[in-house]
């Protein structure tokens, strides 16, 4: 892999260096014309000397004395894509290059600069001289947009495309777990109806304790999950992963009711209910989060104690039995994952109509095929089994289901899904 730098998070999140909750502010409709940043990606890849650089003590004790905190920036970064995560999979980038023309001095400036104005002129020269370089041996011309491959230039209908062979060696493992944390303030996989990015759920499952895996086996499982067509389907591009629960797979739930709490203060619950309950308040919140439901309890009492007269406001002391209650009795959120609250209330047409992007709606589409197509393949499964165990016991091969106290429901696919 390596290390990127990406202008994304800098530029949608300026508010978190300051302490401040970036939220709602400047979330204002992208005119027609215009590119929306929120789903410009651009990438750098950054060469490993910087990496290696910041182990160095003469970088904390000499340079970043002598210049600051702009010693520590990424850099140099040479050649980079750009590429928009509301476009198809398919769409390909545009090649993003630095500085390439050669800095030039007449003699006498250049013999009157320091010896370290000289030393670094060297070096940024001989990095643009190798930002060429890289350029010519991708045999592309500068500035010029490529394909998500653009060493297949040739018509792929005549060849036979190899069949990716997908492995999970501690797919068992990692079932097990997932089955056994299923519940509310666990993994809450139950109520997870919508898509969730990748990192989050990796995070959740890292929070939650219990299974040690890395980032690599955990997309491992996932990619697996996705190609049998159990448990998740799994889009890793565009941007990051993104994780949407499929109904086939599972062992019937077994609900785990929602612990009792000490009650809220009825004010601060009373505010809570009202809030939630406000249109207003509800798309506010639509046009900041979109699709996906979960936030951790502190960020959702912020939201809407700027959403809400001061006088209307939540106490910070009370948010998570406030939570913990309106769970309880269904009303607007229920738990995730420990420290998150999943909200439940309907995402209305409205609310779509106004924010929702072409690429939510092209993923709801296919989310909603993927369940289609993986439902209708667990039941071919299940004819398949069927067919074969009643072959066995025609032969005196098999043994009869009903004396191995198996319950039919445990063969059933889940029929609701709640595709909001």
């Amino acid at each position: 892999m390596g290390t990127f730098k990406t202008n994304w998070f800098t530029d949608r999140h300026t508010d978190y260096g300051r302490g401040r909750i970036p939220l709602l502010e400047y979330v204002q409709p992208i005119l027609y014309n215009q590119i929306d940043p929120y789903y410009c990606f651009d990438y750098w890849p950054v060469p490993n000397s910087w990496t290696l650089s910041m182990f160095q003590p003469s970088i904390w004790n000499t340079t970043l004395r002598k210049f600051g905190a702009k010693a520590t920036e990424m850099g140099p970064v040479s050649v980079g894509t750009r590429r928009f995560a509301d476009d198809p999979v398919d769409a390909g980038y545009t090649i993003l290059v630095g500085d390439t023309q050669q800095i030039m001095f007449d003699q006498y400036i250049w013999m009157n600069m320091t010896a370290e104005d000289q030393s670094f002129i060297r070096v940024e020269n001989a990095r643009r001289a190798r930002t060429v370089q890289i350029y010519m041996s991708m045999m592309l011309p500068l500035g010029s947009a490529s394909s998500a491959n653009p060493q297949l230039v040739k018509d792929k209908s005549d060849e036979k495309e190899e069949e990716q062979i997908f492995e999970c060696p501690r797919w068992d493992e990692i079932t097990q777990y997932l089955f056994a944390n299923r519940g509310p303030s666990e993994l809450a996989l139950d109520t997870m109806t919508f898509d969730t990015p990748e990192p989050s759920l990796y995070r959740y499952i890292v929070d939650r304790g219990g299974l040690d895996i890395t980032p690599t086996e955990f997309r491992q499982f996932l990619l697996y999950a996705n190609n049998k067509k159990q448990l998740f389907s799994y889009e890793p591009f565009p941007a990051i992963g993104t994780i949407f629960r499929l109904p086939t797979g599972w062992p019937p739930s077994t609900l785990k009711p929602i612990k009792r709490l000490a009650p809220p203060h009825s004010i601060d619950l009373a505010n809570f209910r009202t809030a939630m309950n406000d249109p207003l308040v509800q798309i506010r919140i639509y046009a900041e989060f979109g699709e996906f439901r979960d936030v951790d309890y502190e960020t959702l009492r912020r939201v809407l104690n700027v959403l809400v007269p001061p006088d209307k406001g939540i106490v910070a002391a009370e948010i998570r039995f406030i939570i913990n209650e309106c769970a309880r009795n269904d009303q607007f959120v229920t738990l995730g994952p420990k420290g998150i609250a999943r909200m439940t209330y309907e995402i209305t047409d409205q609310f779509r109509q106004e924010w929702e992007r072409e690429f939510t709606t092209q993923k709801l589409e296919r989310n909603a095929d993927t369940v289609k197509a993986a439902k209708e393949e667990e039941r071919k499964k299940q004819e398949a089994e069927a067919k074969l165990l009643e072959e066995d016991l025609k032969d005196g091969s098999g043994i009869d289901p009903e004396t191995m106290n198996i319950d039919p429901e445990d063969l059933e696919v889940e029929d609701d899904v709640d595709m909001s």
